[in-house]
């Protein structure tokens, strides 16, 4: 009997927390994090990285990633354009830099830090494309239906002015 009770007691208000309510589940949180669930929902990312088959340098590596930062810091001072990237792969930091398309592109670019940095190399990688190259894609094809709806309504324009005409 007493462990009856006992279980009664303590399995009670477990059963009084685990009743639904009649309008479901509640939620309770603040306000803020509804705005920013929305906000977020409604941004558009500001930039799109398209990936693609290319060509990197790589030029130094270390197991010491401070080094390889410092290198970074003087490569972005030199050629700031050009993307830099930090990767580890255990136990090593390694610097590459740059996203060619193609091999002569790299070639040509490889030439100009010869001087720098003499034991760089260029591989075959996955690089980013500049959001650029996609967003002129984009304006080609615009261009180019914009000029077919141009043709389309000057062939139309035809077709009335001939059936004015009768």
């Amino acid at each position: 009997m007493k462990n009856i009770v006992t279980l009664s007691l303590i399995l009670f208000p477990f059963f009084l927390l685990c009743q639904e309510e009649e309008e479901g589940l509640v939620i309770i949180q603040d306000d803020k994090i509804e705005s920013l669930v929305k906000k977020r929902a409604t941004t558009k990312p500001t930039h799109k990285v398209v990936s693609s088959e290319g060509f990197r340098l790589q030029l130094v590596y270390s197991t010491k990633k401070d080094d390889v930062n410092k290198e970074r810091i003087k490569f972005i001072k030199k050629f700031p354009k050009i993307e830099t990237y930090v990767q580890y792969d255990a136990p090593l930091f390694f610097l590459r830099v740059g996203d060619f398309k193609e091999k002569e592109d790299a070639e040509k670019f490889s030439k100009d830090i010869l001087k720098i940095y003499p034991e760089h190399f260029i591989f075959k990688t996955s690089i980013n494309l500049p959001f650029e190259i996609e967003k002129k894609d984009t304006l080609d094809s615009k261009k180019k239906n914009n000029k077919k709806d141009k043709e389309k309504k000057s062939a139309n324009n035809k077709k009335k002015t001939i059936t004015k005409k009768k």
